[in-house]
């Protein structure tokens, strides 16, 4: 994805799930989707990881504060806008000038 960006003078838009949502917030979002996902498998779930796990398979990575800003340093870009909630982030990054 940068270097698409990069070689093209894009944008990157992210929206990521914040692993300290996960065992409260995402637990029961993900009873609310079972359907589409499976039920949850708590043995392989792990909450202080970031990752989800369901009976199905289906897999989903939370990310800490610590691995988003590892996120936001690789694409080293100009940060455009930032939109943080309890539940998830979206970070907006423009690599026009890089």
């Amino acid at each position: 994805m940068k270097t698409v960006a990069k070689k093209h003078r894009g944008e990157i838009i992210i929206s990521l799930l914040r692993q300290e949502s996960l065992k409260n917030w995402g637990m029961k979002l993900y009873q609310e989707i079972k359907e589409m996902v499976g039920e949850p498998d708590l043995l392989k779930t792990n909450f202080n990881k970031g990752l989800f796990v369901s009976k199905t398979g289906y897999e989903s990575k939370w990310w800490s504060l610590a691995e988003i800003k590892g996120i936001k340093n690789y694409f080293s870009g100009e940060m455009v806008n930032e939109i943080s909630t309890p539940h998830f982030i979206t970070i907006h990054i423009s690599l026009n000038n890089f």
